[in-house]
């Protein structure tokens, strides 16, 4: 086996586990983009300063991601 198999067997290895993380980490921004923009209109209905606009939106934000997180692990967990 020469040294280039060896390398190239290491660098698919670690690229799948690279993007595995880049897409988890994606699906948690995503849901922080959701949630901010969802906050975002809650305060600008309720017609809110620039501040409450954005301490809904970090507040949404962050239920959101917990959210996600709850559902990512419930499905990992039934195998679904």
């Amino acid at each position: 086996m020469s040294k280039m198999s060896i390398f190239s067997n290491v660098w698919h290895f670690w690229q799948d586990e690279i993007l595995s993380i880049i897409q988890g980490f994606m699906i948690f921004f995503i849901s922080f983009l959701v949630g901010s923009v969802i906050g975002i209109r809650v305060a600008r209905k309720n017609k809110g300063a620039i501040l409450d606009q954005i301490q809904y939106a970090a507040a949404f934000g962050i239920a959101f991601t917990i959210i996600c997180l709850f559902v990512e692990i419930v499905i990992l967990r039934l195998g679904v």
